[in-house]
C-alpha cells in the first residue's frame, strides 16, 4: 500500500494556543525567483497598468477549511511514512537553524514526485514562536532562514542574480517608503536590508570553507 501511494507529507489545522486564532503554515508556491521578480515596486506597477495578475491566489483562511493538495506542509504537525524518509533519505536538513527546514523538506518530497496534501479535519494547538518569542528575533531569523533554502534550491549563478534582484527590491521599497512618510517601516526595512547585506553572499563562502559552522552562522544574534 505504502509502496503505491503517491502521498508525501500530510499536514493540518493548527490553531494557537494563546488566542485561537488560525496558523497559517501550509500553502502552495514554493518562495522562488518568479516570486522575488513579482515583488519588485516597478513590476508590480507594470503588471497594473497592464491589468495582469502575477500571483496564485490563496486565501489560506478560507482554504485551510477543506482538504487540498499543497506544495509545503507546516514542520509543527506534519506525518509523512517512515518508509518513504528511509527510502528517500527525507530527513529535516540540519542546516536549517530554525524555520524554512520544513518547507525545504517539502520541497524535496515534491521533486520525488510525491503530493503533498492538507487535511482540514484534524486540528491541533501550537504555541506558536515559542523558541522566538523572548528574543523578538523571528522575522530576522525568517529572513536569514529563507536565504538558506535559495541556497539549497538554485545554481549558484542563480543565487547571485537573485541576491542582485533582492537588493535591488530592498533599495526601491526603502526608497518608497521613506518618500511617503512611512519612517518606522523605512526603518525596518533598511534595517532587513542591513540583514541581507550580512547573511545572503556569505552563505555559499561559508558552507565552502566550513560546512560544519553552517548552523552557527545561520543563527540571528541581534547585534550589540
Amino acid at each position: 500500500m505504502d509502496e503505491t501511494c503517491n502521498l508525501g507529507i500530510s499536514g493540518c489545522r493548527i490553531i494557537s494556543s494563546e488566542d485561537a486564532s488560525l496558523l497559517i503554515g501550509s500553502g502552495i508556491e514554493f518562495p522562488s525567483f518568479k516570486r522575488t521578480l513579482f515583488a519588485n515596486p516597478v513590476i508590480i506597477r507594470l503588471a497594473r497598468m497592464l491589468k495582469i495578475s502575477l500571483d496564485r491566489k490563496y486565501d489560506a483562511h478560507k482554504m485551510h477549511g477543506s482538504d487540498h493538495p499543497v506544495d509545503f506542509v507546516s514542520g509543527a504537525c506534519a506525518m509523512i511514512s517512515k518508509n518513504k524518509i528511509e527510502k528517500h533519505g527525507l530527513y529535516f536538513d540540519e542546516d536549517f537553524f530554525l524555520y524554512y527546514e520544513d518547507v525545504e523538506w517539502s520541497y524535496r518530497t515534491k521533486k520525488l514526485g510525491y503530493s503533498n496534501y492538507f487535511f482540514s479535519s484534524v486540528t491541533i494547538y501550537h504555541e506558536n514562536s515559542a523558541t522566538t518569542k523572548k528574543s523578538g528575533n523571528k522575522e530576522n531569523q525568517i529572513l536569514i532562514s529563507s536565504f538558506l533554502f535559495y541556497y539549497k534550491t538554485m545554481n549558484l549563478l542563480c543565487y547571485y542574480i537573485h541576491g542582485a534582484l533582492m537588493s535591488i527590491n530592498f533599495l526601491i521599497i526603502s526608497f518608497l517608503l521613506k518618500r511617503a512618510g512611512h519612517h518606522a517601516n523605512h526603518q525596518d526595512k533598511l534595517k532587513q536590508y542591513k540583514i541581507f547585506r550580512n547573511y545572503y553572499f556569505s552563505i555559499p563562502y561559508t558552507f565552502k570553507r566550513n560546512p560544519s559552522s553552517s548552523k552557527t552562522f545561520l543563527q540571528y544574534v541581534e547585534p550589540t
